[in-house]
């Protein structure tokens, strides 16, 4: 999963103002969803909701970061006891994404 901001450098449309605009997320499989202060829109991918909602550059949509699902880190798993390694506060991203499926 991937989280973002919509950031808006130029208000085409003359109703939304520019700046931080709206927030953004991508499923593993491309589908995104944009959320607006009134509602969202559904997309089947990041790039078409850049089509639809970048004005040619004058949006962009930035990508804060990345869930790395079931992706294991190996920096984490150097240590037996699993400690949390630099790259990560809580342990590996991708045990702490499957602790649910171990119940």
């Amino acid at each position: 999963m991937k989280r973002g901001i919509v950031d808006r450098h130029e208000d085409v449309s003359g109703q939304s103002g520019t700046g931080s605009v709206a927030e953004f997320a991508v499923a593993i499989d491309g589908r995104t969803v944009v959320f607006w202060e009134t509602g969202h829109s559904f997309f089947p991918s990041l790039e078409a909701a850049i089509k639809t909602h970048g004005h040619q550059g004058k949006t962009s949509f930035i990508i804060l970061d990345e869930d790395h699902g079931v992706n294991h880190c190996i920096e984490c798993h150097e240590d037996p006891k699993h400690p949390s390694c630099p790259n990560h506060d809580f342990g590996c991203p991708g045990c702490l994404a499957t602790i649910g499926d171990k119940e």
